[in-house]
Parts: C-alpha cells; sequence; structure tokens
C-alpha cells in the first residue's frame, strides 16, 4: 500500500529536520576528529559507518526522490572515529546548554551594566540603541541580521532550537551568544523590525 499525502509530507518533514540535525552535530563533532555516524542495519546485520558529506547526500537523495540510495559503507572505517546518532545528538545538546548557560551569565552582567545588549558574536556590548539601531557590530564588524532574525521569530512564537536549526541550515556564522537567548535580553521592549538600511551602519541618527 502506498504512503499517502499526509505520511509522504511527513517523512519529509522528518528528513528535513534530519539534515538541520546532521548539520549541527557536524558542526561541532568534526573539528574533534569524526568524520561521521554510525548505524546498525538489520537488512545487513552489521554497523554501517557513514562520512558527514555521504548521510547529507543520502538524506537530500530520499528528501527529492523519496527512494532510499544503496549501502555504501566507507572502505575500513576506523570505528573510534563514528559516532551514533543518539550520541550526536546528546553531544550537542550538551554544547548547546553550555552556550546558553554561558549566554545567560553574560546577559545577567550586561542588564546590570544598564541593560545594554551584547553583540551575540564578539560579547562586547553594543552602543546606545543596540539592535534597533545598528545593522554591524562596529567593534567586530559582523552584520546583526542573525540576531534581529532570530528575535522576530522568537517574538512569534518560534522554539529556540527551530530558530537555532534555521539560522544553522541558512548557514550564518556561529555565534558566541546563543541567538534566542539575546532575544529573550529584549524582552519587555518593542519587538525588533526585520528591515534595516542596507547602506551604512547605522540606521538613523541618534536625536
Amino acid at each position: 500500500m502506498l504512503p499517502s499525502v499526509e505520511e509522504r509530507d511527513e517523512r519529509r518533514d522528518d528528513i528535513r529536520r534530519d539534515l538541520a540535525d546532521l548539520a549541527i552535530f557536524r558542526k561541532y563533532l568534526e573539528p574533534k576528529g569524526f568524520r561521521g555516524i554510525v548505524y546498525y542495519c538489520a537488512d545487513c546485520d552489521e554497523d554501517h559507518y557513514v562520512s558527514w558529506d555521504l548521510l547529507r547526500d543520502n538524506l537530500e537523495f530520499t528528501l527529492e526522490t523519496g527512494e532510499t540510495r544503496v549501502h555504501e559503507p566507507a572502505h575500513e572505517p576506523d570505528p573510534a572515529l563514528y559516532v551514533s546518532w543518539e550520541y550526536a545528538r546528546g553531544y550537542a545538546d550538551g554544547v548547546e546548554d553550555s552556550r546558553r548557560a554561558e549566554a545567560e551569565r553574560r546577559l545577567k552582567e550586561s542588564r546590570r551594566a544598564g541593560g545594554r545588549p551584547l553583540c551575540a558574536f564578539c560579547g562586547e556590548r553594543l552602543p546606545e540603541g543596540g539592535y534597533e539601531a545598528w545593522n554591524y557590530c562596529p567593534r567586530c564588524g559582523e552584520s546583526l541580521a542573525p540576531v534581529r532574525l532570530a528575535t522576530y521569530l522568537y517574538h512569534r512564537g518560534w522554539p529556540a532550537r527551530s530558530i537555532e536549526e534555521l539560522l544553522a541550515r541558512a548557514g550564518f556564522k556561529e555565534t558566541i551568544l546563543a541567538l534566542p537567548l539575546v532575544a529573550l535580553h529584549e524582552e519587555g521592549r518593542r519587538p525588533l523590525p526585520v528591515k534595516g538600511a542596507s547602506k551604512g551602519k547605522r540606521k538613523r541618527s541618534q536625536a
């Protein structure tokens, strides 16, 4: 029996979430020397070792075609360089929990210092006006667009993990502060507008 349209859509959503998770896992684990994911294949009755690139390509292929590629196990893999999906998720969650804790500490310090928000990329306080007035951090030069987008989505009810997955898939540079927590720092103020001036560092002049 062929799957229904609803079942196919649900499967595609699952694959998109897997791709987003994979991007986050790779971001944290590849610099540690890990080469990919290991999983047990019931059909072959053995573990399969799959590189980051191959697993991403396989998921994208299934997303586009609805079919599963033939298994392509790694050549003489070193089992110590591959982790299970569950391990990768636990590791990534631990790293992000630590980042959130550090962000909370920095944001509390910022509030005690007068409430000026911090740049999510360099951790320094932004000048007067914060994210409402500046399109780029005047200290590190990074675009503040990802922070503004995170704040916009937060005020519209997006959960923190969904925001982080979206920004990771979009290819935004990793921040030292968790972006949804930077958005939380703006709680109680009016939501940040999405549009900003395309030229110059200042959106508007200060009176």
